[in-house]
């Protein structure tokens, strides 16, 4: 549980870092909620939306959620940042399932990846940080 949370602070903490930085706001106090508008997209029903979509809602101005297998392009409209997310895996399972993002170069959104899904949609990129 407290590695949730600090995945969880850690992910908060990145995503305020950068966009206050971008638009030159001062920090918030912890009582305040950052005006971004969040969507995350992961595994629907899981412990693991549940747990990112609370955190997240109680620290950003709007929270919606997404499928990662149905995720388009046009899901992220409306939202200043995107966190795709990639569950893991299961003991009994032996491979990495992972939707592919259909998104190209011209997606200009800012994302935050998680696991797999991140390396996979670098490596769609022809970012460093891809598998291959």
């Amino acid at each position: 549980m407290r590695r949730k949370r600090l995945l969880l602070a850690a992910t908060v903490a990145a995503i305020s870092c950068c966009l206050v930085a971008c638009q030159g706001e001062s920090p918030k106090t912890e009582w305040e909620k950052v005006g971004l508008r969040i969507l995350y997209v992961g595994y629907p029903g899981t412990a693991r939306e549940k747990d990112f979509v609370d955190f997240l809602e109680n620290h950003f101005a709007k929270v919606g959620k997404g499928d990662l297998n149905k995720f388009e392009v046009k899901d992220a409209e409306g939202f200043d940042v995107i966190i795709l997310d990639y569950g893991g895996l299961s003991v009994e399972e032996s491979t990495i399932r992972v939707p592919r993002v259909p998104f190209d170069r011209s997606y200009t959104r800012p994302t935050v990846t998680m696991s797999a899904v991140g390396a996979l949609a670098c490596d769609q990129l022809g970012l460093k940080t891809g598998y291959f």
